[in-house]
């Protein structure tokens, strides 16, 4: 007889955005868990969002672990992350938490450890959902196999201009998002953070070293970054090169690999269909992938019940932040418009 885990009870943290664009409708999704619940920063909007979903309204962290709630979907301000997901570890709640894990080294630090000292009993992943798109996997394949040759250079590009949803504010995001401190950076956290653990993942067991940063704020009336150019050092000869913006036009998002012997390139591989080319066929290969967040969100449920997982872990997500946050100590920050 097959053993059938029940579904994992979700709540989900956040009754806007993130939280209602994609976190709800990919729980729907799942056959491996159940929203039963959600927690905002006002208690009407909570009751309403809730009551249209017909789940519980919860008013505390305390209050869903003491209600027997196996999991969260975190998708609080970045600034909030260390803290809420360090008291739903210790309650015993496993924790999905949005990029960036904290805006702080100082916060991962702590946070890594909190993941350390109760991993018997809850489980962390961070929501970086664009390894499990079929275009990166392949190209992750291929690097790690030695296809594509050693010591080369992987440049990922992606632009994505403000407003990025139907219903943002065209003269700039939420106000913490425009806080250099309780955004951990806007840009590089909003879209670079994605392009970091790519690079990470991709290039695993290799080291990365922060070689130079530049970083402009070009959205008017923000002062924080719009734009990033990172270049990192991979292992002891190879280079990795990130370009993300959210004020600058772009045709489309390219994730290229070159070395000596051969090369690779991805078409628009962030978006449902996606083109990969490389010197070692003659054909270009085409990908479809509009479930990328369900594909990491039962990730996230299979470690939950310790299965093999995929997904971002703590000591991931740490160097993700560890690079970001020095490339924002160390880089060069170039004026943008008044």
């Amino acid at each position: 007889m097959t053993n059938v885990t029940p579904p994992l009870r979700v709540v989900v943290i956040g009754t806007r955005g993130q939280a209602a664009r994609v976190a709800v409708p990919t729980i729907a999704l799942s056959e491996r868990a159940d929203l039963v619940g959600v927690i905002g920063s006002e208690q009407r909007r909570t009751r309403e969002f809730a009551d249209e979903l017909g789940v519980t309204s919860y008013p505390s962290i305390s209050s869903l672990a003491q209600d027997g709630v196996d999991a969260v979907w975190l998708t609080a301000p970045n600034h909030l992350h260390a803290t809420m997901a360090s008291e739903l570890l210790e309650s015993g709640v496993n924790v999905l938490l949005e990029k960036p894990m904290t805006t702080t080294l100082d916060d991962a630090t702590s946070l890594r450890e909190v993941v350390a000292r109760t991993e018997a009993s809850a489980t962390l992943r961070v929501a970086y959902q664009h390894r499990f798109r079929p275009a990166h996997q392949l190209l992750r394949h291929q690097l790690r196999s030695g296809e594509l040759g050693e010591s080369g250079m992987l440049r990922v590009h992606r632009y994505w201009k403000f407003p990025y949803f139907a219903g943002d504010d065209p003269s700039g995001p939420a106000p913490w998002r425009s806080s250099s401190t309780t955004s951990g950076g806007w840009a590089i956290n909003d879209i670079g953070s994605h392009l970091v653990d790519l690079v990470l993942w991709m290039t695993q067991p290799q080291p990365l070293t922060v070689v130079s940063a530049v970083f402009g704020m070009q959205f008017p009336g923000v002062d924080n970054d719009s734009s990033a150019l990172l270049t990192l050092g991979v292992g002891d000869r190879g280079l990795a090169v990130i370009e993300c913006s959210n004020a600058l036009s772009s045709p489309g998002s390219l994730v290229e690999y070159y070395s000596g012997t051969a090369w690779a390139r991805l078409t628009n591989s962030f978006h449902p269909v996606a083109v990969s080319t490389t010197s070692l066929d003659d054909m270009s290969v085409t990908t479809t992938s509009d479930d990328s967040y369900l594909r990491m969100f039962d990730d996230f449920v299979a470690a939950c019940h310790g299965e093999p997982s995929e997904g971002a872990t703590a000591d991931e997500a740490w160097e993700s932040v560890r690079l970001i946050q020095e490339a924002r100590a160390t880089g060069r920050y170039l004026a943008g418009p008044a």
